[in-house]
């Protein structure tokens, strides 16, 4: 018989930051409960500890408490008020404590509770009901775990799992991402090694020359070899299409944990989870006002500023919040660090070139020339302005019936500086031109110059996200439930760049006048009718993505074994993706709208059906000698794609435990990611031009075939793992975990290098000798390139002509073989002062091959050209009594170069080196946090992050490891930037 309402729901007592990392629940604080009813005082210690506490209305009762007066930890506060009451308390995960009844915690779990200190979080829903009466089968077993039930964890569909079967998960909770002072989500993954895209480094120029448009997580490096290879979700939703979700729409106040499952996901989530899972666990609930601002600033003047605001209530029978947030940094151009160097440029005012002889504009003396380092005016950290606002809502609905709304909206602009330095003119000037100025007689001459200072060198780009993701648990007889999900995500975005309009530019040279002439000696001195006639703006892409989203996941327990129950859980979801293209050209100002879009408007259908089965072999109650307990999962998902057609992944686990403290875990199973609508838009282009691209060559004529293959198919991987998580009884509040992994991801979407030397696995991709009569009907429609030639032309103006192909469009290609360990060392322990932590995390990749093409020679990227294999991070902290501090150490392997890199002597740089390695990169952190006393608001502290305390420089590298950005490489950073900030509640 179910209880009524008042009785069976939960209460959820929540505000964020985390209590089962044993190093918080270990630091004392000044506790003062009054004796008073259970209930009241439970709402109170939680409200004043941030934590989570879940109890049911029938165990509470009307119990009183004697209260917890003193200097107590987490779990001193707990024992006092519980003292008499008959009850207990137990973990529920590393975020969360339910109170039970004495009787029903007559098996330890200490132990069992801090097995992952990075556990993943409930995310298929955030319902708080409370498990139904147990069954006869769960009666055979702790009766406490019938609570844990409720619990759905990344990576698994079944509910009161720790954590996924066999599979390692990392990440952090949310005191760690206040201490690494981030100032958005993309921030907070910068402590994780194996999320290397962000590790040690800031966004450079290749992700923001033309305007951030977004950041993408990598997981293992494998995005950089092959496009979108990690899934990261919100709250366990899929809240993107093909082109993934970047964090920055999740505001770091509303964060209750990041996990990361660095594991294929694919048989749970579908496409993408190659390289892992990035999860962005939202706070489930906020009682009363809290608020953060936070200052920081660096050399050169930069300074960054973030403000949030958050209101919520809890009710009896749900809960809501609304946070805004907001944020804005300066830029930081290569003329404001020193470790960043360019190639030399002519710039403004202007070189002249007459007969053979420079002269520079500002002396006019022979043989001087105006250069400048076209890396000073690029921004390798971009002006950025953003606004997020997050809201939750909970609600009972009936006695078995809940309803969970999350929803978020971003906007963010960017502002991105470009180097017109780079964009050298070669202006003709003859003595037409009123401006004309001889040199030596002559009655033409080249003026190379920029419009730098005429024409703003700022990329401006604007996006905006927004999606809603409703949910309803319905707790059906037998413990089982039916979770339904639903979801709308858009994206928004444009990209817009100052530039000149060429047919004005040639114009203004020919002109005759003063009022109608360009002054080629001084662009900025020109008359304003000729400057406002070459201003235009270019378009680089943009355009909005929709995802429609449904599913519905059936889970409970299917039969008994001695073990417990063998839970099954099914699943069908539907999605849908479109994608309308943004405009391509230029314009004039405010007029881009009218500009042809980049490509066709494009949608596909996602149709999937999923499922997992979980057994427990042998439970701690059962144990026998070194078998203390084992598990098994086996999970499967079917993906039927309306373009690509149908992918089939499925994923097994174990977890063995010969002892109650060794875990062994181990699995397996298939991956794959699916191309994005813009890779299956299926442009192509095809121009000829009269020289050799292929080494060697015999054909006279080169053609090549630039754009999307038209028959692009998913990527695909085969992952395993295995791994050991030790908590040594001799030394308590101590964890070892060590992790071997293994990727082989076949069928890369991806484009030959180029130049490219013929080798027998690029056959179908490369070929030599060709005749009119084969090539044309193949590629003859294809439109060509407006610099080149298309087939058709060559083969009027020669019908005998030879031809070489080369395919270098975007398509399955190559493959990629990765192996390597992940490792983490945890240790919490209370001291008479306070508490003291300490963790070192990373990773080292073993070996990284990459094959060119399918049959090619695999060869090691580790030494050619060469790359870090180890990423590190070390934190010691500590707690004394209202202060907690920790210093971060975190670090990027150096690595030898093969072959070695010589640079080419210039003007800004004549000395000629040769450069065999690249050094590593470390950089120290420092938080602070002090906890005021304050009768005016419940809580306020004062906060201190000062990252990279000493100050380091990337490693040097004499190259460039972009376009326009030389002389480092092996990570980036912002400098030394100190941050001071106010977290206050009421």
């Amino acid at each position: 018989m179910r209880m009524s309402v008042a009785a069976a729901v939960a209460c959820l007592l929540t505000t964020g930051l985390s209590i089962a990392d044993q190093a918080n629940a270990a630091i004392r604080k000044s506790t003062n409960i009054e004796a008073q009813g259970l209930g009241p005082a439970l709402r109170q210690f939680a409200k004043q500890r941030d934590i989570q506490i879940i109890y049911r209305s029938d165990v509470v009762g009307d119990r009183q408490t004697s209260g917890a007066v003193g200097d107590l930890t987490v779990e001193e506060a707990l024992h006092q008020l519980l003292n008499g009451t008959g009850l207990t308390y137990l973990h529920l995960d590393d975020h969360g404590i339910t109170i039970v009844p004495s009787a029903e915690a007559s098996v330890p779990t200490s132990r069992r509770a801090s097995w992952s200190p990075f556990r993943l979080a409930q995310v298929e829903s955030s319902s708080t009901l409370p498990a139904q009466a147990p069954s006869p089968s769960q009666q055979k077993a702790d009766p406490a775990v019938s609570e844990l039930e409720e619990l759905v964890v990344t990576g698994t569909l079944i509910r009161g799992a720790e954590a996924p079967i066999g599979t390692n998960v990392v990440g952090l909770t949310q005191e760690d991402i206040v201490a690494t002072g981030a100032m958005s989500a993309n921030d907070a993954l910068t402590r994780i090694p194996q999320v290397t895209s962000a590790f040690l480094s800031t966004p450079n120029l290749s992700s923001n020359d033309q305007g951030v448009q977004s950041i993408r997580p990598n997981l293992r490096d494998l995005g950089r070899a092959s496009g979108t290879t990690t899934l990261v979700i919100v709250d366990g939703h899929r809240v993107a299409g093909g082109g993934g979700l970047d964090p920055d729409v999740i505001p770091p106040g509303v964060l209750e944990r990041v996990e990361v499952v660095p594991d294929g996901g694919s048989s749970i989530y579908g496409s993408d989870a190659i390289g892992g899972t990035i999860n962005f666990i939202t706070r489930k609930s906020v009682d009363g006002v809290e608020a953060i601002v936070r200052h920081g600033f660096g050399e050169e003047g930069y300074s960054a500023t973030d403000v949030s605001l958050t209101a919520g209530n809890i009710w009896d029978t749900g809960s809501g919040y609304v946070s805004y947030a907001y944020a804005t940094n300066d830029a930081i151009r290569g003329r404001d660090r020193e470790f960043i160097t360019g190639l030399p440029v002519y710039c403004a005012p202007g070189t002249i070139l007459a007969n053979g002889t420079t002269y520079a504009v500002s002396s006019r003396a022979p043989g001087t020339s105006t250069v400048c380092d076209q890396s000073d005016d690029i921004s390798m950290w971009p002006e950025q302005e953003r606004h997020n606002v997050f809201a939750a809502f909970t609600q009972e609905l009936g006695e078995s019936l809940s309803f969970d709304l999350r929803s978020f909206y971003m906007r963010r602009e960017t502002t991105s500086f470009f180097s017109q330095r780079g964009d050298t003119l070669e202006l003709n000037v003859t003595n037409q031109n009123p401006y004309f100025q001889s040199m030596a007689g002559e009655t033409s001459h080249t003026v190379r110059t920029t419009f730098a200072g005429v024409i703003d060198n700022e990329a401006h780009m604007l996006r905006e996200e927004f999606s809603v993701t409703p949910s309803l648990n319905w707790r059906l007889p037998a413990d089982w439930e039916l979770r339904l999900l639903g979801g709308y995500q858009t994206s928004n975005f444009t990209s817009r760049v100052p530039t000149v309009d060429q047919a004005a530019l040639v114009a203004g040279l020919a002109g005759t006048t003063t009022a109608t002439a360009l002054n080629p000696y001084n662009l900025g001195a020109s008359s304003p009718a000729v400057l406002g006639s070459l201003l235009r703006e270019s378009f680089t892409g943009g355009g909005e993505e929709r995802l429609y989203n449904g599913r519905a996941i059936a889970e409970g327990p299917v039969f008994s074994l001695p073990a417990g129950d063998v839970r099954f859980a099914l699943g069908l979801e539907y999605v849908r993706e479109e994608a309308t293209s943004g405009s391509l050209g230029t314009a004039l100002p405010g007029e881009g709208e009218n500009l042809p879009k980049v490509m066709p408007d494009y949608s596909r259908d996602i149709n999937s059906v999923f499922g997992e089965v979980n057994a427990p072999i042998v439970a701690p109650e059962s144990a026998t000698s070194w078998v203390y307990s084992l598990s098994v999962a086996v999970s499967a998902r079917y993906d039927d794609y309306s373009d690509v057609g149908g992918t089939f992944n499925p994923k097994i686990g174990v977890t063995y435990e010969p002892v109650d403290w060794v875990k062994l875990r181990g699995n397996w199973g298939t991956s794959f990611n699916a191309p994005t609508p813009g890779q299956r838009s299926a442009l192509q282009a095809a121009g000829a031009l009269p020289a050799p691209l292929m080494i060697p060559q015999n054909a006279v004529w080169s053609v090549v075939l630039a754009g999307m293959a038209p028959d692009v198919q998913p990527q695909t991987a085969d992952i395993w793992s295995i791994g050991v998580d030790i908590l040594p009884p001799a030394v308590p509040g101590l964890t070892l975990s060590a992790t071997y992994y293994n990727i082989y991801l076949k069928d890369m979407i991806g484009l030959l290098p180029f130049p490219v030397a013929y080798q027998p696995a690029l056959a179908p991709y490369l070929q030599d000798n060709q005749t009119c009569a084969t090539v044309l009907p193949r590629f003859g429609s294809l439109p060509g390139n407006p610099a080149l030639l298309t087939v058709a032309d060559v083969c009027a103006l020669d019908p005998n002509a030879t031809l070489a192909v080369l395919d270098l469009r975007q398509q399955n290609l190559g493959e990629l073989k990765q192996d390597g360990i992940d490792f983490n060392l945890s240790y919490q322990r209370p001291v008479s002062f306070g508490a003291i932590t300490a963790s070192l995390a990373g990773t080292y990749t073993l070996h990284r091959e990459n094959a060119i093409a399918a049959g090619a020679e695999f060869v090691s990227t580790l030494d050619e050209p060469g790359e870090s294999r180890f990423f590190l991070s070390a934190t010691l902290g500590a707690q004394v009594g209202a202060l907690t501090g920790a210093v971060s150490l975190s670090q990027r392997q150096g690595y030898d170069l093969g072959p070695p890199v010589t640079n080419a002597p210039s003007v800004l740089d004549p000395v000629v080196r040769t450069q065999t390695s690249v050094d590593s990169f470390r950089t120290v952190d420092l938080f602070f946090n002090y906890d005021l006393p304050s009768s005016v608001a419940e809580q306020l502290s004062l906060t201190l992050n000062v990252s990279n305390v000493l100050d380091e420089e990337p490693p040097f590298f004499n190259g460039c490891q972009s376009v326009s950005l030389c002389g480092y490489t092996n990570g980036s950073t912002l400098g030394r930037v100190v941050t001071l900030g106010v977290r206050s509640k009421w």
